[in-house]
């Protein structure tokens, strides 16, 4: 996301400047994976999908190709989260796109919703 579109960002720039954005990228991921599961070939989305309404929109747009759809859930405590980011933050490794700042970290652990129990039936639970 960050070569398409961090070059044009505007300063200062909103949350809802990064969800359209991210909602352009869900769109042409969908059309190359729908090609690809035509092909019997497995497909991950590598998504947060933070919200019900998130996981809801992927999971059914899933459901209409001939794949099956599995949720995989990183159930992981937030100070191990935190932790996690703040060493991705110093290391900046080769994926590193975006310093991610405690308010920005705290801004989206109010925005999660957690998976329901119905979600997680079948799901892949990582702790």
């Amino acid at each position: 996301m960050s070569t398409l579109y961090f070059a044009d960002r505007p300063n200062p720039h909103g949350f809802e400047w990064f969800l359209e954005r991210e909602a352009r990228c869900e769109v042409q991921m969908w059309e190359v994976a729908e090609r690809i599961i035509e092909r019997d070939v497995d497909v991950v989305f590598d998504l947060g999908l933070p919200r019900l309404e998130d996981r809801d929109r992927c999971r059914g747009r899933g459901m209409q190709t001939k794949g099956a759809v599995k949720l995989h859930y990183l159930d992981v405590d937030v100070e191990t989260r935190r932790a996690r980011v703040r060493r991705r933050n110093l290391e900046r490794a080769g994926t590193f796109a975006l310093q991610v700042t405690d308010a920005m970290f705290d801004f989206m652990e109010r925005w999660f919703e957690a998976p329901t129990e119905d979600e997680l039936y079948g799901a892949m639970i990582v702790g």
